[in-house]
């Protein structure tokens, strides 16, 4: 998984992990083999009692070793079917609070689950705040504006704003281009583990929340007069960092929806981080204010 403009190679590899029937069939009777027995002989005894109560009250005669046999083996079918069914809904402590949608994909663990599973959690966590940050951008949530700073506590506030998108995007890279994939990855040495994976998503979560309020914030402040321009080119920058998130999660739809069978060659990815839109054209109007910051001072005092 590639990394641009910075050219930040990470050539992580990965074993295919998956659980068969087979499996899935073997891990059934050695957790469920007592819940098997119990619910077999408990239906088993209810038919009995039915059947029972039939021959003494309706004089239906329901007796002979072949109904029993056929009501056994029904017990057990029911019961096997039983376990089957709490096998599947049951949720490991680690996956408690999650959706049924993603307990069950780690529970079946099917081939590229633990892409599946990022996938889904990754846009379940994500879907209210990327909703947000789209309306912001796109001019349709309103953000009231809460202060207009005098000049110099204006400037000291936008001078941050190159600092703090640049920070926000370095633990976004870290994030998509290193821990992620460490996270899914199974090794000879080490198994996949969804507490590791859920923890880099809420990480991922975490910082997505910091690039919206980060969009926010620049709209909530009025710019003093003068500064009108500067102020708007820093509108949209995090537009950088939702398009990150955008194209790894195309990444793990395309690898969720993949065919280990068919699958001869290693998979190449490249997020692109592109640069922030008009941040060249900020950098020179800030250059071009020593020259214009003396007058707007003494506008400002007048």
């Amino acid at each position: 998984m590639n990394q641009l403009p910075d050219e930040i190679v990470n050539p992580f590899s990965s074993e295919i992990e998956y659980t068969s029937v087979i499996e899935h069939a073997g891990h059934i009777v050695i957790k469920k083999w007592r819940h098997v027995f119990i619910t077999g002989i408990a239906v088993f005894g209810i038919a009995w009692t039915l059947v029972e109560s039939c021959n003494f009250f309706l004089k239906i005669d329901l007796s002979g070793l072949r109904f029993y046999s056929a009501l056994g083996l029904i017990s057990l079918i029911s019961a096997v079917v039983h376990a089957i069914y709490s096998y599947l809904n049951s949720s490991p402590v680690e996956l408690v609070g999650l959706s049924k949608e993603i307990q069950r994909i780690a529970i079946l663990k099917r081939p590229f689950w633990e892409y599946r599973f990022a996938h889904t959690l990754l846009k379940e966590k994500l879907s209210k705040i990327d909703d947000r940050l789209k309306g912001v951008l796109d001019g349709k949530v309103y953000v009231e504006i809460s202060r207009k700073p005098k000049i110099q506590d204006y400037l000291e506030w936008i001078q941050l704003r190159p600092t703090n998108l640049l920070n926000m995007v370095n633990i976004a890279k870290q994030l998509l281009v290193y821990e992620l994939p460490s996270a899914i990855s199974k090794t000879k040495d080490s198994e996949i583990s969804p507490e590791r994976l859920i923890s880099c998503i809420d990480q991922i979560r975490d910082i997505y929340q910091k690039t919206c309020d980060y969009e926010i914030d620049g709209r909530k402040i009025e710019p003093p007069d003068g500064l009108q321009k500067i102020h708007n080119l820093q509108s949209g920058w995090s537009k950088v960092i939702r398009d990150g998130i955008g194209q790894i999660l195309i990444f793990l739809e395309e690898m969720s929806n993949l065919n280990k069978k068919k699958l001869k060659k290693p998979i190449e990815f490249t997020i692109v981080f592109e640069e922030a839109e008009g941040i060249k054209e900020f950098e020179f109007e800030m250059q071009k204010l020593d020259k214009t910051l003396p007058g707007l001072l003494l506008k400002e005092m007048f």
